[in-house]
């Protein structure tokens, strides 16, 4: 009887320490800052989904208990933060290839702590303008933001069309300048988001590239883009090129 309870009570053990939970720490950082005048940061709001089950949302910093080996998705509910000046999303635990809003993880062994870090920087206000007027769609850029959320709050990283001289801001629900957001000195590389603009080549239907594309994201070459101030720039028509992509210099 002795040794029969004694068994049972190593599987209660062994139970609970197969349901160990994983510690998992979600929080957000600006400009490589935890805190901001000696407050945590404490926006945006959180929502986190666990596979098969319903959102949870919380603001940060905050501390969970999720369940071991499960995928798990995080979604900021804003794009930007204002603890003292702006800051917009630019990527999910230094990863800048997880530069979304969405963020999905699996939780893995319970005995390993995860930390989820959102991290903001402070961006720049730019311009955009171009010299195409002789056209028909006069005045206009295509300009493609991979950071930037459109009116139902998707990063789709398509281009837009946008009026010439145009100020990003990054998100549609932010239309005004004063909410300019642009992140300065973002490499072209593969693999990594970029801006970039598309135009017509000769006839303001001719929006499609033809171009073989090097990178993953596309030709994005660097034709005929310069600085008309210090972080402005202006794309000019030149030979036959479709794309051009615009790493803002500090």
């Amino acid at each position: 009887m002795r040794s029969v309870i004694i068994t049972a009570l190593l599987l209660v053990l062994l139970a609970g320490g197969l349901s160990a939970q994983v510690q998992t720490t979600f929080k957000t950082v600006a400009d490589g800052q935890e805190q901001i005048n000696g407050e945590d940061i404490a926006e945006p709001e959180y929502s986190l989904t666990r596979e098969g089950g319903q959102p949870f949302q919380f603001t940060p910093p905050r501390t969970l208990q999720l369940d071991p080996n499960v995928n798990y998705k995080v979604l900021l509910l804003d794009d930007r933060i204002t603890p003292d000046i702006l800051y917009k999303h630019h990527n999910w635990d230094g990863q800048v290839a997880e530069h979304r809003l969405l963020h999905l993880f699996n939780t893995g062994n319970p005995q390993n702590p995860i930390e989820k870090v959102a991290n903001f920087f402070s961006p720049a206000s730019v311009q955009i303008f171009n010299n195409f007027e002789e056209f028909a769609d006069d005045g206009t850029v295509r300009f493609r933001d991979p950071w930037f959320v459109d009116g139902n709050g998707d990063q789709t990283g398509e281009p837009n069309d946008f009026p010439s001289p145009y100020i990003p801001t990054g998100n549609a629900n932010y239309p005004d300048p004063s909410d300019a957001a642009v992140f300065l000195d973002q490499p072209v590389t593969s693999g990594r988001p970029f801006y970039s603009a598309e135009f017509p080549t000769f006839l303001s239907w001719d929006r499609g590239s033809t171009v073989t594309p090097p990178l993953a994201q596309g030709d994005w070459s660097l034709v005929r883009v310069y600085a008309r101030d210090a972080d402005d720039a202006v794309l000019t028509r030149g030979m036959d090129f479709r794309d051009a992509a615009i790493p803002f210099r500090s």
